[in-house]
């Protein structure tokens, strides 16, 4: 015996017969409605006149467009989750909990965990709305763990793991917490400490040959930047100083010429640092010396006299002056030190410092970190079903609504003035007239290539709203009336669904005939431009 079908009821609407969704029943069974009788088979999630959140939610592959398919696995899982399925045609945005249906599973699950969050808000109530479903943050703001595998500093409160929590955020990175706050996974924690033991792996392995890695003790880093700072002008040095000493003639052009301190003797030297650095750093010799005790270019004495006190005054206390030998004999010496610094591992945490990298180290508390991100994983079911709480909310406030405007056209077509359609964005006034038929423009260039096959007058314009701060470009329908004073670049006014005003400026006209009288003269009114 074959299965008795579904008794839909019909209806004429817009001079089309459409099916009746008057009931939750209706709802329940819309997988069983031929799909040849849905009003539309796709729509987007954004730019409808309803709340973005719950289309979202629908949208259960992420593509941007709710489809049949979806609309019906929404609607099969919100009458079965509910009592009375008749409460959806009410669009309230609050849910007593006595209407949850608790022999369904699903439902059980919904039911405890709304409890949970109201438990969560502390609120003392038996119902639950949109708004105290939305704040994930608030809802997980006072919860230990929440099932998405971060932990924080409220994860413990054990104060050694909140301080490796700490900078592990500080050093490797954060992950967002349910509950608002920075936090970090698995992954993050295995990172921090792989780099916290290379790094002190490679800061000790220079114990053996301490003297020899680091020639100038604590000063070593210090003194290899006062030795890099004038490597280039005392190496400048020394081979001015070599060529003099192969042809003593060109002193005069390898020195300081009387005519280069001439050109800026009128100036205010102080001001002339660039030039004097220029300049050789000492005055250059045959004898192929540095001075230890005078005779430097002014504009690097600060350089030379760091550069003394470190590595000099340590290499040659007893010295005057230094040969070119004793110059490379300290480059050297810095080898071994900057081949260990090339050898770093681990400093993404070096600005802990190294003390506190040891502690971490030593004390080795990856173990503990892993086990409480394995605890707060272990709540991810619970946590998940606090989550379907808020889709629940949503569809039970808008899901007849967006049937109304999918299945059928019932919003668009009704008499009452009060109801709009969710594609209607509001009402443009121009030329004397309304236009009630607006629809937000998100991609002109899809929009036009059907556009023209409308057979309807499109009035395609720009807006700004000054309260808003927002543009937006919107198509209106022009429904009746003349059209001689409707053109490109006309002003009008747009008011959407909230009231507030936008500016409009025409920017694009789609010429179809609007009545038929429009449609008798048009031919000739063509002809008439086209001659002018």
């Amino acid at each position: 015996m074959a299965e008795k079908q579904y008794d839909w009821k019909f209806s004429t609407v817009g001079g089309v017969p459409r099916v009746n969704i008057e009931s939750g029943e209706d709802i329940a069974h819309l997988k069983e409605l031929d799909q040849k009788m849905w009003t539309v088979l796709s729509c987007p999630t954004k730019g409808l006149e309803i709340d973005e959140k719950t289309l979202e939610l629908m949208d259960l592959d992420g593509d941007g467009k709710i489809r049949v398919h979806e609309v019906v696995e929404a609607a099969t899982w919100i009458t079965k989750v509910l009592k009375n399925p008749d409460l959806l045609l009410k669009q309230e945005d609050t849910i007593s909990l006595d209407d949850i249906n608790q022999d369904d599973e699903d439902g059980k699950k919904l039911y405890d965990s709304a409890k949970q969050i109201l438990a969560n808000l502390e609120l003392d109530k038996n119902e639950i709305s949109v708004a105290d479903t939305s704040d994930s943050i608030a809802i997980f703001a006072k919860t230990k763990f929440n099932g998405d595998g971060v932990i924080t500093e409220n994860s413990t409160d054990d104060e050694a793991l909140k301080a490796v929590i700490a900078n592990c955020v500080k050093t490797i990175g954060s992950s967002p917490d349910r509950s608002g706050v920075d936090g970090v996974n698995a992954e993050q924690i295995e990172a921090f400490y792989t780099n916290c033991n290379d790094y002190m792996t490679w800061f000790t392995s220079e114990d053996e040959n301490k003297a020899t890695v680091f020639p100038y003790g604590d000063n070593t880093e210090a003194a290899l930047a006062a030795y890099k700072a004038l490597k280039e002008k005392v190496d400048d040095f020394f081979m001015r100083c070599k060529l003099i000493a192969f042809n003593e003639d060109s002193t005069a052009a390898l020195d300081v010429s009387v005519a280069r301190m001439e050109a800026i003797s009128e100036k205010n030297l102080s001001e002339c640092t660039e030039e004097i650095a220029s300049y050789p750093l000492a005055r250059v010799n045959s004898k192929m010396e540095l001075s230890l005790n005078g005779g430097i270019n002014p504009a690097w004495q600060a350089a030379f006299a760091n550069l003394k006190s470190l590595i000099f005054d340590v290499d040659f206390p007893k010295q005057k002056s230094i040969s070119e030998a004793d110059w490379n004999a300290i480059g050297a010496k810095f080898g071994p030190y900057e081949a260990w610094k090339a050898a770093k591992k681990g400093e993404v945490v070096e600005s802990l410092g190294v003390d506190v990298i040891k502690e971490i180290v030593e004390k080795n508390q990856k173990d503990a970190l892993l086990a409480l991100v394995e605890q707060d994983k272990a709540e991810e079911t619970k946590s998940n079903e606090i989550v379907t709480v808020n889709k629940l909310t949503h569809y039970y406030r808008d899901i007849y609504k967006l049937i109304k405007n999918y299945v059928t056209f019932s919003d668009f077509y009704t008499r009452d003035e009060n109801k709009k359609a969710i594609f209607q964005a509001g009402t443009l006034y121009i030329d004397q007239r309304s236009c009630d038929l607006c629809v937000k423009v998100s991609d002109m260039g899809k929009h036009n290539l059907t556009a023209g096959l409308s057979g309807m007058y499109l009035l395609y314009c720009d807006c700004h709203s000054k309260k808003k701060n927002e543009t937006m470009t919107i198509v209106a329908v022009m429904t009746d009336g003349d059209i001689d004073n409707l053109m490109v670049g006309k002003n009008a006014i747009f008011y959407d669904r909230d009231g507030v005003d936008w500016d409009a400026t025409v920017v694009k006209i789609i010429d179809n005939p609007i009545s038929i009288r429009q449609a008798f003269w048009s031919p000739y009114r063509k002809f008439a431009n086209w001659v002018t």
